[in-house]
């Protein structure tokens, strides 16, 4: 049994050992479900040979391994509270120090930024535009596969009153294929904001193309009025 388990282990733990890493993937626990299996069949066999020949003493250890597994639990089960804890409880372990810069550029590189990413469009869903500019701002710094969160940013920045920063972070989300309609709406806008009517009528006409909402033919009629 001590050999099965074992064996169990080894073989189920290398077929998802990501010896090549692919990110932060590495670190999830998830991976270790199965193997786990083996592993707790050995832990078994030695809790209860050891409890045939010191029965007090395996009790005794058995239940200072349970409690203590009890408060490991109780700890790690904090972070699924709500998104925002499961998200900032990841960014707590990264295991980077420094000044607060020093850590998220040193998580950027880490490859987490995907974490901030989704912490920031939390709190864009709950109305909480400070919290997820200063998350998602990242993305101009490290790059994201989520187009929406640099409209997200685009729209936080104009918000903000940071015309050229929204402006950039719109012109990311144009290159992709994905952009919507939107984008092209907002960055229009910011053109205008910022005195470039040409550049402005060609966002609202590409605009149109993606969707004819009927703000971009407002805006579009107005501008060719004005």
């Amino acid at each position: 049994m001590l050999a099965l388990g074992s064996g169990w282990f080894a073989v189920t733990i290398l077929l998802v050992l990501q010896l090549v890493s692919v990110g932060m993937v590495i670190m999830a626990d998830r991976y270790t479900y199965i193997p786990m299996i083996g592993m707790l069949c050995v832990i078994l066999i030695g809790v209860d040979l050891l409890l045939q020949r010191q029965r007090i003493v395996g009790w005794l250890i058995v239940t200072a391994f349970t409690f203590l597994q009890g408060v490991q639990t109780y700890q790690q089960a904090g972070m699924w509270r709500n998104t925002e804890t499961i998200w900032t409880s990841i960014l707590q372990r990264t295991g980077n120090t420094g000044t607060a810069d020093e850590v998220v550029r040193a998580n950027l590189s880490d490859g987490y930024v995907m974490i901030y990413v989704l912490r920031g469009i939390h709190y864009f869903e709950k109305n909480q535009p400070d919290k997820a500019y200063a998350d998602l701002r990242h993305i101009m710094r490290a790059e994201s596969p989520r187009t929406d969160a640099y409209e997200r940013l685009g729209l936080l920045a104009g918000m903000m009153g940071k015309i050229d920063e929204s402006i950039a972070a719109y012109s990311v989300a144009i290159s992709r294929p994905d952009a919507s309609a939107d984008a092209y709406l907002n960055r229009g806008i910011g053109y205008l904001r910022t005195g470039r009517p040409d550049e402005a009528r060609r966002d609202f006409e590409m605009g149109l193309t993606k969707n004819p909402l009927p703000e971009i033919q407002e805006r579009l009629e107005q501008l060719l009025n004005y």
